[in-house]
C-alpha cells in the first residue's frame, strides 16, 4: 500500500518529491540535477533538525522511506553507469591523443 500524500508530513512529501525529480533528471540535465540534489540535501538538514520521528518510524513512514530508499538505488546504479561510460571515454581520448606516449612526431618516433 502506498502512502498517501495526505498521510505523509510535508517535509517527508517535499524529500520524496525532489528525490523522484533526481531520478528523471539524471539522464536529461545534470545541472538540474545536481540542483535538486542541494536542494534535497538542505531538506534533509531540516529533517534531521525536527524532533518529531513519529513518521519515519510508523509502518506508513517505513513505507515511504522504502520507496525513497529504492529510488535512490536507482540513482546511484545510474551514476555508477555515467562515471565508468565517462571513464571509459576519457581512456579513449586519451588513447587517441597519444598522451602519456613518446610526442615526437611520427618521423621522428621511427629514426634510429
Amino acid at each position: 500500500m502506498m502512502t498517501t500524500q495526505a498521510q505523509a508530513p510535508k517535509h517527508w512529501q517535499e524529500y520524496r518529491f525532489l528525490t523522484r525529480e533526481m531520478e528523471k533528471f539524471i539522464d536529461q540535465d545534470l545541472e538540474l540535477f545536481y540542483a535538486l540534489l542541494n536542494q534535497r540535501g538542505e531538506l534533509q538538514s531540516a529533517i534531521e533538525k525536527e524532533p518529531d520521528d513519529i513518521f519515519p518510524a510508523s509502518l506508513d513512514g517505513q513505507e515511504f522511506l522504502r520507496e525513497i530508499a529504492e529510488i535512490d538505488q536507482q540513482i546511484a546504479q545510474k551514476l555508477q553507469s555515467k562515471s565508468l561510460r565517462a571513464k571509459r571515454q576519457h581512456q579513449v581520448a586519451e588513447a587517441y591523443s597519444g598522451s602519456g606516449q613518446n610526442t615526437a612526431p611520427l618521423g621522428q618516433q621511427w629514426k634510429r
